[in-house]
């Protein structure tokens, strides 16, 4: 047109001075930058709403998590009306000592009662110094302790032995 040598860009439908074009390419320049602005900019939208859904994601499972602790140490935590001081049962002066617990954790099921006293006795002797609140947790949990239970005392007095 008019002796110059023109293309059609098939993006804006004109023709365009054969400069504008890029080698063989059928999109001119201007067009090519605009398409190229398009997608970066998707890309960068499509990377923000990730990161937002992802850190929405991340609080609500924090949101649960935290939910579901304070509830399961709410179950843990007796009420003062569940606690006897002193305890209904005699109580040995002496608490025994951790090996001879461990042994009588073996023992038959007639003397479990006589070793979940043994045990709660032990157990508030050696924390006086250290939280006399998990003494009275751990009183209530062995004086409510059923028989079948024993092995999980067990672990439990094994556990907390080595922070008494």
């Amino acid at each position: 047109m008019a002796g110059k040598v023109q293309r059609f860009c098939q993006q804006c439908g004109q023709f365009h001075p054969i400069e504008l074009f890029e080698g063989l390419m059928r999109s001119c320049r201007t067009q090519l930058a605009r398409h190229a602005e398009r997608r970066r900019n998707r890309r960068a939208q499509a990377k923000a709403k990730a990161a937002a859904e992802a850190k929405r994601r991340e609080e609500q499972w924090v949101a649960a998590h935290k939910h579901q602790a304070e509830q399961r140490a709410a179950a843990f935590q007796p009420t003062i009306s569940h606690w006897q001081w002193p305890p209904p049962w005699p109580v040995q002066q002496q608490p025994a000592t951790l090996p001879a617990l461990w042994g009588m954790l073996a023992a038959p099921a007639p003397t479990q009662h006589h070793l979940l006293a043994d045990l709660a006795a032990y157990l508030i002797a050696a924390t006086q110094h250290h939280d006399a609140v998990l003494a009275a947790v751990l009183t209530h949990m062995a004086t409510q302790t059923p028989e079948h239970n024993v092995a999980q005392l067990h672990a439990l007095l094994q556990a907390v032995a080595p922070h008494l």
